[in-house]
């Protein structure tokens, strides 16, 4: 496309030959029953207190009595304890994941997924990790995961959302997300993609951490000339426009194949991040001045010019 060169790779497929190390996946664990529990040790009191001697039993021998009044209270005294130690204890760690990891398991689940865990997505994450990590400090902040969610979830990903996830994938509780608690979050939140499409969307997430502000504003601009009305994305229609505007022999495979490496989401459309990072990526051996030379001639494109330009042509073959 246009004159930046082509990086070869961005979409080789994982090695096949490898041996593959499959593990199960815990199920997320039960939420607890409130009502239930309530329900099953009221039904044991009312059994228990049954069997003690009426009020006039114990007053004329309270005695033969005594071992019966002793089990019974001392039954119940122990359910009241252990029923108080549940309701004052601390929630465990699988507990407080619960609500936010059903909810992302809900997805389905891509067999490549647990195919290529340990060969090829653990370590992509672990270059994600080191890319998200902006600061440096080995750790991954709110707004840091909110730009590796944004890569992940698209449109999708609001802040909202990211502030759900962070507060369950943060167990230790220290308002920040070490490796570990990382690669647990992406693994669960990702595993209904594809392991080609989560290989380019973790490359193009690490090529946009890589390049510096300028190129980052250059790209951003020309996308600004596509979606003028921000909508949130470009459609296949406007980016032929913006193709043909590049290239004069952009023909609709070039559209195509051009879609497929741009749309990783497979939503139909390319959105802000996954243009930035196709750029990105493209561009990464072109030097500055070259590249700035392009992005200047991109940036030119006007999109009501070119679909009434477009238009006439149309016009024009009938």
């Amino acid at each position: 496309v246009g004159k930046l060169p082509r990086v070869n790779g961005f979409w080789k497929m994982p090695k096949k030959d490898k041996k593959i190390k499959v593990e199960e996946e815990v199920p997320p664990p039960a939420s607890f029953d409130l009502s239930q529990l309530t329900s099953q040790l009221q039904g044991s009191a009312n059994e228990l207190y049954s069997k003690l001697p009426s009020g006039n039993e114990l007053v004329n021998d309270p005695m033969a009595h005594l071992p019966e009044v002793g089990v019974v209270t001392g039954i119940v005294t122990v359910l009241v304890i252990l029923m108080t130690k549940f309701f004052m204890r601390a929630p465990t760690k699988k507990e407080e994941q619960a609500p936010v990891i059903k909810k992302m398991q809900s997805k389905d689940v891509h067999p490549s997924a647990i195919e290529h865990k340990e060969t090829l997505r653990t370590p992509l994450l672990k270059e994600a990790f080191k890319a998200a990590d902006r600061s440096g400090d080995g750790n991954i902040s709110i707004d840091e995961l909110m730009a590796f969610g944004e890569f992940v979830g698209g449109k999708d990903w609001t802040k909202a959302e990211c502030e759900e996830h962070f507060k369950a994938t943060d167990t230790s509780h220290d308002g920040k997300i070490s490796e570990e608690e990382f690669q647990v979050f992406s693994a669960e939140q990702t595993q209904h993609i594809d392991s080609v499409v989560f290989q380019a969307m973790i490359h193009s997430f690490t090529e946009v951490q890589d390049i510096n502000e300028k190129r980052r504003g250059l790209i951003l601009n020309v996308y600004d000339k596509i979606d003028v009305q921000k909508k949130g994305h470009i459609n296949k229609e406007d980016m032929k426009l913006f193709g043909h505007f590049m290239n004069p022999k952009f023909d609709n495979d070039r559209l195509e194949k051009l879609m497929t490496q741009m749309d990783l989401t497979k939503s139909g459309g390319v959105d802000k991040n996954e243009f930035l990072g196709y750029f990105a990526k493209l561009s990464k051996s072109t030097a500055d001045k070259p590249f700035e030379s392009a992005m200047t001639k991109y940036a030119k494109f006007d999109l009501q010019a070119a679909k009434d330009k477009a238009k006439q042509e149309a016009n024009g073959k009938h």
